[in-house]
């Protein structure tokens, strides 16, 4: 999201309909993103859910 010009987690929140708390945890890894979250991501960014994320199994 940097890339985007999304350097503070104000603005990735503002980008995507959450508070900048919000923002902060889920780009931390503290908490997952929502799948709203994750499309309105994909929109704002114009791109691939690859090219933003990568999916891991978890035991």
């Amino acid at each position: 999201m940097t890339a985007a010009g999304l350097t503070t987690h104000t603005a990735r929140g503002r980008a995507l309909g959450v508070s900048h708390t919000t923002a902060m945890r889920v780009g931390t890894g503290e908490m997952p993103p929502s799948a709203s979250m994750i499309a309105r991501a994909l929109l704002a960014l114009n791109c691939r859910f690859d090219d933003l994320f990568e999916v891991v199994e978890v035991d």
